[in-house]
C-alpha cells in the first residue's frame, strides 16, 4: 500500500477543510442516530436491572373494602396462613394505610386532605414462595372473589405494564435511530462522492504518476470511517446523561422506578457497540461510494 500516516493525515485535513459543513453535518447525523439507538438500549437495560431486583420478592396485595368486617378480614388471614405457597404476609390496617398514603403524597396537600383514615382500605401484603409470575397470578386469583375483598393487585402486573411501555419506547427509539442511520449512510456516501468529484483532477494525476488503487482509496475511506468513529465516540456523554435522567425517575410510591439506571458495565458496552456501529457505517458508505464513483 505504501501509504504513510503523515500523508493520510494531510489528505484528511485537506479534504475536511474543503467542505467542513458537509463533514460536520454528516458527523452530527451519525451522532444523533447512534444516540437514539443507544438510548433505547439504555432504557431496556435499566428496566431489566429494575425488574431483576423484584424477581426475588414479587408480591401481590389484597385490598379489603374499607367497611370490611373483622370476620371477613380474619377469614383472609386464616386462608393465607393455611396456604403452603405463601411465604409470608403482612396486614396493614386503616391507620397504617393512611399514614403510608400521607407519606406518599406529602408534597400534595390537596390530595392528602380529600381522604380520611376511615376511607382507607386495609390490605394484606403477600410474598409467595415461588416468585414466578404465573404462580403469583394463580395465587392472586384465589382471593379476588372472597367476601370483603375490594381488589387484588399483583406486582407482576405493574412490571408487565412497565415492560410494555419500555418495549414501546425501544420501538420508537429503534425506528427513529434506523431512519437516521439510513440518512447518515446517504450523507457519508454523498460526502465521499462530492469529495471525489471535487478532486477528480488530482485523482487523474495520481493515476498518471503510477499511484496504486489503495493509495488513492485510503484517504477517502478514512474520511468516512473517521466520521463514524467520532459520531460513535461522542455518544458517551449523551447516553450518560440519559441514564442519569432515568435514575431520577424514581418517585414516591413507585419503588420499581427507584434507581432506574443501566449498570455502568452495560453502559460502556452499549457505547462501544455504538462506536463500532459508527465505524461500520462510515466504512460501508465510503466503500460503496468509492466502488461506484472511483474507477480505479
Amino acid at each position: 500500500m505504501n501509504f504513510r500516516i503523515g500523508n493520510l493525515g494531510r489528505e484528511l485535513s485537506y479534504s475536511i477543510r474543503r467542505s467542513p459543513s458537509l463533514f460536520i453535518g454528516t458527523l452530527v447525523t451519525i451522532l444523533i442516530s447512534l444516540t437514539f439507538l443507544g438510548g433505547g438500549l439504555v432504557v431496556r437495560e435499566a428496566v431489566n436491572q429494575a425488574t431483576e431486583r423484584w424477581q426475588d420478592d414479587v408480591e401481590f396485595i389484597v385490598f379489603m373494602n374499607p367497611e370490611a368486617s373483622p370476620a371477613e378480614i380474619n377469614a383472609i388471614s386464616s386462608k393465607l396462613d393455611a396456604n403452603p405457597e405463601i411465604e409470608r404476609h403482612n396486614y396493614v390496617n386503616k391507620e397504617a394505610a393512611f399514614e403510608e398514603f400521607q407519606n406518599i403524597f406529602r408534597d400534595s396537600e390537596q390530595i392528602r386532605d380529600i381522604v380520611s383514615a376511615e376511607e382507607m382500605p386495609p390490605s394484606f401484603r403477600i410474598v409467595p414462595q415461588n416468585p414466578d409470575s404465573e404462580v403469583v397470578e394463580e395465587l392472586a386469583d384465589q382471593f379476588r372473589a372472597d367476601p370483603g375483598v375490594f381488589e387484588v393487585v399483583a406486582a407482576v402486573d405493574t412490571i408487565r405494564q412497565i415492560e410494555n411501555v419500555t418495549n414501546s419506547i425501544n420501538w420508537v427509539f429503534t425506528v427513529v435511530g434506523l431512519l437516521l442511520l439510513v440518512s447518515a449512510l446517504l450523507l457519508v456516501y454523498n460526502t465521499i462522492r462530492t469529495t471525489i468529484f471535487a478532486r477528480r483532477r488530482e485523482v487523474e494525476v495520481m493515476r498518471l504518476v503510477g499511484a496504486s488503487n489503495w493509495y488513492i482509496r485510503v484517504p477517502f475511506m478514512a474520511e468516512g470511517v473517521l466520521q463514524g468513529l467520532l459520531g460513535g465516540l461522542l455518544t458517551l456523554p449523551f447516553l450518560w446523561r440519559w441514564n442519569t435522567f432515568l435514575s431520577r425517575l424514581g418517585g414516591d410510591g413507585l419503588a420499581l422506578f427507584d434507581n432506574l439506571e443501566a449498570p455502568r458495565a452495560d453502559m460502556m458496552l452499549i457505547w462501544l457497540g455504538m462506536t463500532a456501529l459508527g465505524v461500520l457505517i462510515g466504512a460501508i458508505a465510503s466503500t460503496v461510494a468509492l466502488s461506484r464513483f472511483l474507477d480505479v
